[in-house]
């Protein structure tokens, strides 16, 4: 199918042609399979060179293709909101993420510092993660009432997990910001749990060491785990670098030179000493 320069718009089957000689490689449509075989872009006799960036070169190459005379005797219109659709479709596909709920799961252990609290019944210990809220929790059960830490996830400076098949799973986290306190008031059965602000009932030692242990039944941490990274691209980059990502294991640095210099890992949990919830 070959087209002439002329004055004749019904000849030209819809195309606006100027002065320059255009022509158009012939194409074959197989209406059986019902797919083009070949087909090839409008061409320029005189070969003019296109500088276009990458972007100008697409709208430049669709309004092309639009042009095409369409088998069916249809004439296809790509028109700006068509295009706009098409790269939003795009972008929400290659960025699509699953929605996910909040969830709690049970931990073995607590460390922060020199505190340490161990679950000696179910649930008595719970991690909380609020991925739209971006908040981490550890919520402690104690004669009846809830108490709870929260964290910022902007507020983690360094996170790490050990997770290994059949062992228990093991969260460490790093903190730039004193987490919040709080505790549970009016309790009632099967109602939604009312909180109040509280004064860290960790001895002081949230409020003053920066890195939260916690130790998991195995299997339990995993896709929590995984789904928070998931979440959070920054805890995501986190978890790719050194832990701990700072010298000092305190908020405040004075309290480090008031003490013995350890070395980069060093850890208080191996001379922890069980502290009872200061209520």
């Amino acid at each position: 199918m070959a087209h002439s320069t002329g004055s004749d718009d019904s000849s030209c089957q819809g195309f606006s042609l100027t002065q320059q000689e255009i022509s158009m490689a012939s194409y074959e449509y197989n209406s059986s399979d019902n797919q083009f075989l070949y087909f090839s872009y409008l061409h320029d006799e005189d070969h003019h060179e296109y500088d276009d960036d990458e972007q100008t070169a697409y709208k430049r190459a669709l309004k092309e293709f639009s042009q095409l005379p369409p088998p069916l005797g249809l004439k296809i219109t790509m028109t700006p909101e068509m295009l706009q659709s098409t790269r939003t479709s795009q972008v929400a596909a290659n960025n699509k993420v699953e929605k996910l709920k909040a969830v709690q799961f049970p931990m073995n252990m607590l460390k922060i510092g020199y505190f340490k609290i161990e679950a000696k019944y179910p649930y008595e210990l719970v991690a909380k993660c609020y991925y739209a809220r971006q908040k981490l929790m550890w919520e402690i059960l104690h004669d009846g009432l809830k108490y709870k830490i929260e964290i910022h996830c902007q507020n983690i400076s360094a996170i790490r997990a050990v997770i290994e098949e059949n062992s228990h799973g093991i969260l460490e986290i790093e903190l730039d910001k004193v987490p919040s306190f709080f505790r549970e008031i009016d309790p009632k059965p099967k109602k939604h749990t009312m909180w109040t602000i509280s004064h860290d009932f960790t001895d002081g030692q949230a409020s003053e060491y920066r890195r939260h242990y916690l130790q998991f039944p195995p299997g339990v941490l995993d896709q929590h785990y995984m789904k928070l990274l998931q979440s959070n691209n920054r805890l995501l980059e986190l978890s790719r670098k050194t832990f701990p990502s700072s010298y000092s294991a305190y908020f405040n640095s004075h309290i480090d030179q008031g003490t013995t210099q350890f070395s980069f890992g060093h850890d208080l949990h191996a001379i922890a000493c069980p502290y009872s919830l200061m209520l």
